[in-house]
């Protein structure tokens, strides 16, 4: 039967209410570094569960270190989670999805390897020049389009 660890790097108000109801997770606190870069290679699958924070570098980590992601398709899930290419995104609010994909991942590691892959590769592709190129082409447009922004044109 496989085993799986739920184990939780970084830190924030939830915590505590977290660990009493997840007393068999691991709860890392915030990592840097070398010490981060151990906990996504020591990990099978990255969970993303925000559906607010806007560029998600921790996601675009978690690719780098080839891994499959699954998250809710809004905010940086949206912007790189391409469902069934490097993860699975789902539907915001739709948590039922949201654990039977992460439960689905988890179980098929011939899927987990392929997602990964193809994650390591789309990590690739946003370089800090790619990056700040892309937010500079959005300032640019919304200073012509006489201040009107579309999330769409950040990525």
């Amino acid at each position: 039967a496989p085993t799986a660890h739920l184990v939780l790097v970084g830190d924030g108000p939830l915590r505590a209410q977290l660990q009493g109801q997840c007393p068999e997770a691991v709860f890392c606190g915030v990592q840097k570094g070398e010490a981060l870069a151990a906990h996504y290679a020591s990990a099978d699958l990255f969970v993303f569960p925000s559906q607010t924070e806007t560029f998600g570098n921790v996601v675009l980590e978690a690719m780098a270190s080839g891994l499959a992601v699954v998250a809710y398709r809004a905010a940086a899930g949206a912007a790189h989670v391409r469902n069934g290419v490097n993860g699975r995104a789902v539907d915001p609010g739709n948590e039922d999805e949201f654990v039977l994909a992460t439960s689905a991942l988890a179980v098929d590691p011939l899927l987990l390897a392929r997602y990964g892959h193809a994650a390591r590769l789309g990590a690739e592709l946003h370089s800090w020049d790619s990056v700040l190129g892309g937010f500079e082409r959005a300032l640019r447009s919304v200073v012509t389009a006489g201040g009107r922004l579309e999330y769409a044109r950040l990525v």
